[in-house]
């Protein structure tokens, strides 16, 4: 019984694989074969099913296809499935023939692509797991963030735009050296041919070499020396291409214009120099201020030495801005000791006028002659109601007689019970100052009072000497008063006093009120 079970199972089994063969991998009706799995980056249908790498649905869990954009198209130059890398930088592009390596080593730090596979540095697979590249991006790293921000993201040395990874983006954009200017128009510190980006360009690959403008040699045996090689001609267009040299009498950037003809240099201090002062001529030949020995240039010149003043050569020979008489040094000089001449007509307040006969005291009558003299008739002086007192009425403060310093004033006390007064201005700056009444020897003399703004002013009073008897009031601080008011009176029972008052300051006051 169980032998005949068994054996019906085994032939239902048998059937169901017969079934079932033409099902299996590799067999089929017609014996067409399954070659077998799709490598996912090598642009070919490996299994012959019609579809290309990512195209094909057993590449769907590849990681060469898990990107946004699929396939990469190798050589135009397109990120045509959106990974960030573009044609040989992207690994589906590793084994295309166009993107191998051609055998020559990849230098991975120096921004060139030293083995033509179109991969430069750490983009090569060559450079990964070097040192420069070990956190590059391409090389599985971290990403370097092209901020500006000075600092090194992926950890390869090279921050921010210094580093490959940042090459094309926009803050990075630097404009490409031109390779014959003489500039580092890229400022990555090299010029020219030393640029690699210049590396291969004609001009740095010639076997001719450049032209020196300036050496007067022919350095790129062309059969054109300087400014006659078409290398040296002037640019507009590059006005930093050469630039001038002031001062050396040579073309230096063939402009056709030397030294100071040429635009740059007219500005400049070497084309505008400061013209020399001649120190000899009364003339501020460089016009700063500063004439002859005056001037600092003329300083070490023997003329310009300091010395005596010379009193009648129209120099300033001591350098003191005091020329012949007009410096003191001259002083007793004769030419500068000339008498002062009295004007005319005469001033008889000018010293040189003393002499003067038209200056000359005249007599006074009641004075110096009796009021009976025939040259005293109509005098004022001897009018009986006021004895003779020219400057009635001066009774009072209000009609005071005006006194000023170095004049004097003829008065007199008459009749009985007379009061003269007068003013008296004290001139700026004195520093010793004094109100003198004086009157004729043998008379009884005259009181003075002295106020100042009103009040009694501050002073000692001074006996004169007795061949010219007479008092002096001496103030104690001359500057804290503009003026003074002087009352005189006459002593009881006098009917009349003739006296002179006047006012004196600094050196005249001086013997009266500060000598002992």
């Amino acid at each position: 019984m169980h032998n005949e079970l068994f054996l019906r199972r085994a032939s239902l089994a048998l059937f169901l694989a017969t079934l079932l063969l033409p099902a299996l991998p590799g067999c089929s009706d017609s014996g067409t074969t399954n070659p077998g799995a799709e490598i996912c980056n090598n642009q070919i249908d490996d299994n012959g099913d019609g579809k290309i790498d990512c195209q094909d649905p057993m590449c769907a869990g590849s990681a060469a296809c898990q990107t946004d954009g699929g396939t990469e198209i190798c050589d135009n130059q397109v990120d045509d499935n959106g990974d960030g890398k573009v044609d040989c930088q992207d690994p589906m592009c590793a084994t295309l023939p166009a993107c191998m390596s051609t055998g020559d080593t990849e230098i991975c730090d120096n921004q060139i692509d030293d083995n033509g596979n179109n991969l430069v540095d750490c983009a090569d697979p060559m450079c990964c797991g070097g040192p420069q590249c070990t956190q590059d991006l391409s090389c599985g790293g971290t990403v370097e963030i092209c901020d500006n921000n000075n600092v090194d993201d992926d950890g390869n040395g090279l921050a921010d735009c210094k580093d490959p990874v940042c090459a094309n983006a926009p803050n990075c954009q630097v404009p490409p050296e031109i390779c014959d200017n003489h500039v580092d128009d890229n400022d990555n510190g090299k010029v020219d041919c030393d640029d690699p980006y210049c590396a291969r360009m004609e001009i740095c690959t010639n076997t001719v070499g450049f032209e020196i403008c300036n050496n007067g040699v022919d350095d790129n045996d062309n059969g054109k020396v300087d400014c006659q090689d078409p290398y040296c001609v002037f640019d507009p267009s590059m006005p930093n291409r050469f630039l001038e040299v002031c001062d050396n009498n040579i073309d230096d950037n063939c402009d056709g214009k030397t030294d100071c003809a040429d635009a740059r240099c007219k500005t400049l201090p070497v084309c505008n120099p400061t013209p020399n002062e001649i120190c000899d001529n009364n003339v501020d030949d460089n016009g700063d201020g500063k004439v002859d020995c005056q001037d600092p240039m003329c300083k070490d010149l023997p003329r310009c030495q300091p010395t005596n003043e010379i009193c009648d050569d129209g120099l300033d020979n001591n350098l003191d801005g005091k020329i012949d008489c007009a410096d003191p040094m001259c002083a007793e000089f004769p030419k500068c000791m000339q008498m002062p001449v009295c004007p005319s007509p005469p001033d008889c307040n000018n010293p040189a006028c003393v002499s003067n006969p038209a200056c000359a005291p005249q007599p006074v009558c009641g004075v110096d002659l009796p009021c009976d003299d025939p040259q005293c008739a109509g005098d004022p002086a001897c009018d009986a109601a006021t004895c003779g007192d020219v400057n009635e009425p001066n009774d009072t403060a209000a009609t005071a007689t005006a006194a000023a310093v170095a004049q004097t004033v003829n008065g007199s006390i008459c009749p009985a019970g007379d009061v003269d007064y007068f003013t008296a201005p004290v001139p700026p700056g004195s520093t010793c100052y004094a109100v003198v009444v004086s009157w004729p020897p043998g008379g009884a003399g005259v009181a003075l009072n002295v106020t100042a703004g009103g009040s009694p002013a501050s002073g000692v009073m001074k006996t004169l000497p007795p061949a010219s008897p007479g008092v002096g009031f001496c103030l104690s601080t001359p500057t804290a008063a503009q003026s003074v008011v002087v009352k005189i009176t006459q002593p009881a029972n006098m009917t009349q006093e003739n006296y002179t008052v006047g006012a004196v300051n600094n050196a005249q006051c001086t013997p009266l009120c500060v000598a002992p």
